[in-house]
């Protein structure tokens, strides 16, 4: 059991749709305003995604925009005010008009908010004043403060779990988790539809400028066709006339780009940029990247999951670079990792992304230091893969510092230390029989380390005229182990099998005979032979139809020489 304390939080968002959470706010009683008044008023994150108060109203968090639009056919005055009645902004706007009311820092404490809406002082008839209230939300505020974390190791693979501790109570049990070996990974890719081509395009944002980068050089299109792609987040709305308990999260689009003409002949353009059209400013959260390839026999989409992890869409970590992005339960999230590549695609760092409101989440970065380790047996003096003949087996009573331990075919150990330095010690068996106990020393996380072992080798053959005899059976018994191995030659008429140093009696087996070879004695790093000459095989079959023959042409002849006498018998005079 391991306690990890995060590197930083911030901000996420997650593409779930949550309607009428509990939640301690007191917000958007019909009765706090007049409805009628202000159903020309239109809020909303950008000037593109502007919606009716008289349906619902947006929640703003940190790196929002307020913007307003108003249908009225006169001035109005708007007037944001904060949770002490202080302004914060005061604009006049114009009948059709659309304006940037405020914008929300990310020092800006979670509070309810009131909109104040009224006619101008020069107002004579048909005047009014109303409020409307609007909530803003800091995820900051609520962060995972620690977690407590589990880990064992089977079948090659890491087998995680993650208790998170809040730091209170407003965190919302809807976690997802991404391991990754990466701490950066702004390269998102989109792999082409098999109907336009093969490969992918990898697509990066330019931090100096609002342009991003398409990258064409594992791209491979087969046809013409054109691409473009767009960014999606979730925003949330509460519904107007739900007193306050009801909510509605909606996927909006936030920027887009435009269309750009692939074909096999532009394929080799490396990179191109590619201008960005931003419809509302970008969250930290996390974004739907929605890749459009489109041509006359059709439309495929790909869409590839992003976070943004400081509000600036150039600022990105590509989800698909997770090893496993996995869904918690509760305070509670579990993944496996495959640790059967190499050592440098090990996790070593976790993102936590969790909501702490409805389309609101934040997001941890925990630096990982799993105490992994692999150690490869290989055979001294041989080339070649590990024997399946020679099994190992762990010795847990000289491994006590030693957490968990797996053992596979092929000569592999995992292993997951509770410090360093630790050591294995590991139990050689050949035909179930242990002949080796080796101990190897493991002195830091994450290493991967090779190790070896003495064998002998036999190398035996089964032969007769000359030619190698196929199938034959062969038994290698160890006479220090009192265990035996059974194999069989192949096409060729050999079999060889690496065993323990020790003497052997190897027992031959074709066609009904048996070859015994005397006491062999195998040192570790020597080869031995034995050849088994089996004697050439009787055809009985040609045997017996030379007999056959030779019985029917003596019998023949013998059935003439019958008739010839009996004629010439009746030819004497009586």
């Amino acid at each position: 059991m391991l306690l990890i304390t995060p590197s930083f939080a911030s901000e996420t968002l997650g593409r779930k749709t949550l309607n009428s959470p509990s939640f301690d706010s007191k917000l958007l009683s019909s009765s706090q305003f007049n409805l009628t008044e202000l159903s020309p008023l239109e809020l909303g994150y950008g000037p593109s995604s502007l919606t009716s108060i008289n349906y619902e109203i947006p929640i703003y968090t940190v790196n929002d925009q307020l913007w307003i639009g108003s249908n009225y056919n006169f001035t109005i005055q708007a007037q944001l005010l904060g949770a002490q009645g202080q302004t914060l902004a005061s604009q006049s706007i114009g009948s059709g008009t659309i304006l940037r009311l405020y914008g929300f820092p990310s020092s800006f404490s979670s509070s309810n908010l009131t909109l104040e809406v009224s006619t101008t002082s020069s107002c004579v008839q048909n005047c009014f004043s109303s409020s409307v209230p609007i909530q803003f939300v800091n995820a900051s505020s609520t962060y995972i403060s620690s977690i407590i974390s589990r880990y064992s190791i089977n079948a090659a693979a890491l087998s995680s779990s993650y208790s998170i501790q809040p730091s209170n109570a407003n965190l919302m049990p809807n976690i997802e988790e991404c391991m990754t070996n990466v701490s950066s990974a702004n390269e998102a890719v989109v792999g082409i539809p098999s109907s336009f081509g093969s490969g992918a395009l990898g697509i990066v944002g330019d931090p100096n400028t609002t342009s991003f980068e398409l990258l064409f050089g594992n791209a491979s299109p087969s046809k013409t066709f054109l691409f473009s792609f767009e960014l999606l987040t979730n925003y949330t709305y509460a519904l107007s006339q739900s007193n306050g308990t009801g909510y509605r999260t909606s996927e909006v689009e936030v920027a887009s780009f435009p269309s750009i003409v692939m074909s096999p002949t532009n394929s080799s353009i490396g990179i191109q940029s590619l201008p960005l059209s931003q419809l509302a400013p970008f969250r930290s959260g996390r974004y739907l990247l929605v890749a459009t390839f489109q041509n006359a026999g059709g439309v495929s989409i790909v869409d590839t999951p992003l976070l943004i992890e400081s509000g600036n869409a150039s600022s990105w970590f590509w989800l698909g670079a997770c090893q496993e992005l996995s869904t918690g339960s509760g305070y509670s999230v579990s993944s496996r990792s495959n640790l059967s590549s190499s050592s440098g695609d090990w996790p070593r760092y976790l993102f936590l992304m969790y909501q702490v409101y409805p389309g609101i989440d934040s997001f941890a970065n925990f630096s990982l230091n799993l105490p992994i380790n692999r150690v490869e047996f290989y055979i001294s003096g041989f080339l070649g893969p590990f024997p399946s003949d020679i099994q190992l087996s762990q010795v847990w009573s000289e491994s006590k510092n030693i957490q968990d331990l797996d053992v596979e075919s092929g000569g592999v150990v995992y292993a997951i230390s509770t410090g360093y330095p630790a050591s294995i010690a590991i139990s050689f068996l050949f035909s179930g029989k242990p002949f080796a106990t080796q101990t190897v020393n493991l002195t830091s996380a994450y290493s991967d380390q090779s190790d070896g072992i003495g064998l002998g080798e036999l190398s035996v053959a089964a032969n007769q005229t000359g030619r190698g005899i196929s199938g034959a059976t062969v038994t290698i018994y160890s006479n220090s182990l009192e265990v035996s191995l059974t194999t069989s030659t192949g096409s060729s008429g050999n079999a060889v099998v690496l065993v323990p140093p020790g003497d052997y009696t190897i027992t031959v087996q074709s066609g009904g005979h048996a070859k015994k070879s005397s006491e062999m004695a195998l040192a570790s790093g020597e080869i031995d032979t034995f050849t088994a000459i089996f004697p050439a095989q009787t055809n009985y079959t040609m045997e017996l139809i030379w007999i056959v023959s030779f019985v029917a042409v003596a019998g023949a002849i013998g059935n003439l020489w019958f008739w010839i006498l009996r004629r010439r018998v009746r030819s004497f005079p009586h």
